[in-house]
């Protein structure tokens, strides 16, 4: 029966998808395995900590030991391939690197790359290894990103020397220039209080900090560092100064000033001694600090809170044991402020952040087939041309435009740099040159001169250049590319940029399904069409297919299903799903495309169609009376929005009655349009002279006095 064939084509339909799953799963079976020491593995973003031993050696002689092998790095596949391990350490932190070659010496460089051919099961050591000073008691941090073939992956290595007597850290632990902090008052009730800026009352505020509460945006200070002070500038621009409940400092007490004011904004930062102030221990005091400023009259003045979240003040340091639990132990923890990386399937704009106010922005010439730089104007909406759509694989990104076009690596004037002439996009997609990483860009680059708060919401880009090696998107603020190994954020002529902000814009790549009343248990059939100028993933659940005309009867069209994992580009296609289902079309890199060889079914992939401009029958899918159908479009030009399909007819398909659309089986549906523009249709009877509204294969009907076979 239909029905029977139905279920046995639905689970052949659920067999073939499932077998897909199982072949996508071998074939993108992972190559790269991080472990640490005890053969545990290291997941994606997770920290790996080493904690350095103090090794006396007699005679005077004391090493500080912190040089471990591991993390280790192994090809579990069956064939080499190219490993790339790039280190991002800080200006502060003093490490060496011994592993991935054979060179073992001090990193002199923030960012340094290693490259090895890796064979299948061999493994081999990060040796990165930290350098501490005996006694300066201090942590070090590195970022490692390792990439090996097409799968790339990001770990932090973090290493401690921590005093074994729990004193307070070394200065190596204050805050740094250009960073993000929160500032939090530590109390001997285990009560933790914090500063704040309250737009409402326009004031410094404190607030009590409650377990697993996140701290507000207002809540994070930038630091700037003025010789031996420290200047905070929160995220509405407010210069901190000292304050205290009761009154008394500077600018009406309320805690902050919108320009900075050397005598009132600048803090000395010190540790808290042991007096009668202070009931605290060395170890309670371990990474806290003292703030001290100057009052309205000139006075220093110390930060001291109430653990209920009121300020007061003194001339020394508090930290008491008994109510109401004074403090003036702060302690400064560094921020990174939530940055909304791109979405599958979704459309940005990339600009460029530049230090002298400009902003450039990347976009498709169409003229010149390359990728190119704009400056952006006050107020000025960018064109499509402008969009790029995100497909994520792994942690990586790549990005296609409205041209099709997948974004590549560039430089400006030198056609041997970038990939595929140096165009900044391939028609096609190649993992090892369209796949990005996108990165923070931290402040203690070499050549990057902004601070934490002007990066905050900027990325880095980072892809391959022609030649395999990295490349990082840099431009000039006038509206050319340049290129570098490591981000660039200068502010002087020609202010480089790195800072690339991702905005999110709306592009026409989603779909939603709506019902029809196709019968003989197809009733729960919702269809939609779409085309796309780039080559786009069959969402799970939905069915692609194409339309044939058939060459006996060319008022049947046969709507065959279609086996695949993505739709190629600029190709029209009618989707089969769940009623009211939108579903995104998310740009495809390597999947299998499905064979639509011979479809009459026409696109308006990556701009709108006006259609009966070229000769014969255009017929788009639309609603009418309730009934989902393709329909005939008026003789009168019509636009067909972006990334739709439409049926073209070459031949007066009325001339033996209506059209009938068949999906396999013997399930028929009529297209109840117009019969030619000009007349109504006639109505359709069986032999029995009763009026029918679907028909199936191999039966005869009757229409204007005519009868016809469904084929």
């Amino acid at each position: 029966s239909n029905k029977n064939n139905k279920t046995i084509n639905n689970t052949m339909k659920k067999i073939f998808t499932l077998l897909s799953a199982i072949l996508m799963a071998l074939t993108s079976y992972a190559q790269l395995e991080i472990t640490d020491e005890a053969g545990n593995v290291v997941a994606d973003g997770a920290t790996v900590e080493f904690n350095a031993e103090v090794l006396d050696l007699g005679g005077g002689f004391v090493i500080i030991d912190c040089a471990p092998a591991a993390p280790y790095i192994t090809n579990k596949g069956d064939s080499s391939a190219n490993l790339t391990v790039t280190v991002t350490r800080t200006a502060t932190d003093k490490l060496s690197w011994c592993g991935i070659n054979t060179t073992c010496s001090p990193m002199t460089n923030l960012q340094e790359v290693r490259s090895v051919s890796l064979g299948a099961g061999q493994k081999t050591a990060l040796q990165l290894h930290a350098d501490f000073t005996t006694g300066l008691y201090a942590s070090y941090t590195a970022n490692v990103t390792v990439s090996l073939g097409n799968e790339t992956k990001r770990f932090t290595v973090k290493f401690v020397y921590a005093d074994p007597n729990g004193s307070q850290g070394s200065k190596q632990d204050m805050p740094e220039d250009g960073k993000i902090y929160t500032i939090k008052f530590k109390h001997m009730n285990g009560a933790y209080t914090y500063i704040y800026w309250d737009s409402e009352s326009d004031q410094l505020a404190l607030g009590v900090l409650d377990d697993g509460q996140g701290l507000p945006k207002t809540a994070n200070f930038t630091c700037r560092k003025v010789g031996e002070k420290y200047a905070f500038i929160n995220s509405t621009g407010k210069y901190l100064t000292w304050r205290n409940n009761s009154g008394g400092g500077y600018n009406s007490n309320k805690g902050g000033t919108d320009t900075l004011n050397a005598d009132y904004n600048l803090f000395t930062i010190e540790p808290i001694a042991a007096s009668s102030n202070v009931n605290a221990d060395a170890a309670f005091l371990a990474g806290t600090w003292a703030i001290k400023g100057k009052r309205s009259n000139g006075s220093v003045g110390v930060f001291v809170t109430k653990a209920e979240g009121i300020f007061d003040g003194a001339d020394v340091p508090f930290v008491t044991n008994t109510y109401p639990y004074y403090s003036s132990a702060a302690v400064f923890t560094e921020v990174q402020e939530a940055i909304d990386m791109p979405e599958n399937g979704k459309a940005y704009t990339i600009k460029f952040k530049h230090m002298n106010g400009a902003y450039t922005y990347f976009y498709w010439d169409n003229a010149n087939d390359q990728l190119t730089l704009g400056l952006l104007k006050n107020g000025e909406e960018l064109p499509e041309t402008a969009k790029f759509i995100c497909r994520k694989v792994g942690n990586q990104f790549a990005f296609v435009n409205n041209a099709g076009k997948y974004l590549t690596w560039r430089n400006q004037g030198d056609d041997t740099a970038g990939y595929n002439g140096n165009k900044g996009g391939t028609d096609t997609f190649t993992a090892d040159y369209n796949l990005f990483s996108l990165d923070r860009i931290a402040t203690s680059f070499a050549h990057v001169s902004a601070d934490a708060a002007f990066l905050s919401e900027t990325l880095s880009i980072t892809g391959k250049r022609g030649n395999g090696q990295v490349g990082v998107f840099v431009v000039q603020a006038e509206g050319s590319f340049y290129g570098a190994d490591t981000p660039y954020v200068t502010n002087t002529s020609p202010y480089y940029s790195s800072a690339a902000i991702f905005t999110e814009a709306t592009y026409p790549n989603t779909v939603t399904f709506k019902a029809t009343d196709l019968t003989d248990g197809l009733n729960d059939f919702a269809l939609a069409t779409f085309s796309a100028p780039f080559a786009s993933v069959l969402p799970e659940g939905v069915t692609a297919y194409s339309v044939t005309q058939d060459a006996a009867n060319y008022t049947m069209l046969n709507v065959e299903a279609l086996t695949g994992q993505a739709l190629p580009a600029n190709t029209g296609f009618i989707l089969a799903g769940t009623a009211d289902q939108t579903v995104t079309m998310v740009p495809a890199t390597d999947e299998t495309l499905v064979d639509a060889t011979g479809t009459i079914l026409q696109h308006s992939a990556g701009a709108t169609k006006t259609l009966n401009q070229d000769g014969g029958f255009d017929f788009i899918l639309g609603s009418k009376e309730g009934h989902v159908a393709f329909y005939r479009v008026n003789d009168v030009a019509n636009e067909l929005p972006m990334n739709r399909a439409y049926l073209h007819l070459a031949e007066n398909p009325f001339s033996l009655g209506t059209l009938h659309m068949h999906f396999g089986g013997s399930t028929t549906t009529a297209i109840p349009g117009v019969q030619s523009g000009r007349q109504p249709q006639a109505p359709i009877y069986d032999l029995s002279g009763r009026r029918v509204q679907h028909h199936q294969k191999g039966g005869i009907y009757i229409q204007g006095g005519k009868k016809f076979i469904v084929r």
